[in-house]
């Protein structure tokens, strides 16, 4: 699933423009073990990405919001959203 992720952050970093300084890529995950284990951070930085920001996922700030399991059958089932960040990154222009 990290591929899944770091390919997401590969092809979401070539949408960017250059010029585009402002431009950012959301990524919401879960933050307890194992996901902690992810290093979203590091994900990034091998992407030439740099995290420029954390923020606690509230998930009443998303009226309407619907999670679904991507795998195994369960495709349609929700989960649990736990506790979660929103990992903001940006471009880094001297990849």
């Amino acid at each position: 699933m990290q591929e899944l992720v770091r390919g997401f952050m590969r092809n979401a970093r070539m949408l960017v423009k250059d010029e585009d300084k402002g431009g950012e890529i959301h990524v919401v995950h879960k933050t307890e073990y194992p996901f902690s284990e992810w290093k979203l951070k590091t994900l990034g930085e091998k992407e030439g990405l740099d995290l420029v920001s954390e923020i606690e996922f509230c998930l009443n700030h998303y009226p309407g919001y619907s999670n679904k399991r991507g795998s195994r059958g369960y495709n349609d089932s929700s989960f649990p959203v736990g506790k979660s960040s929103t990992f903001i990154f940006k471009k880094q222009f001297f990849y």
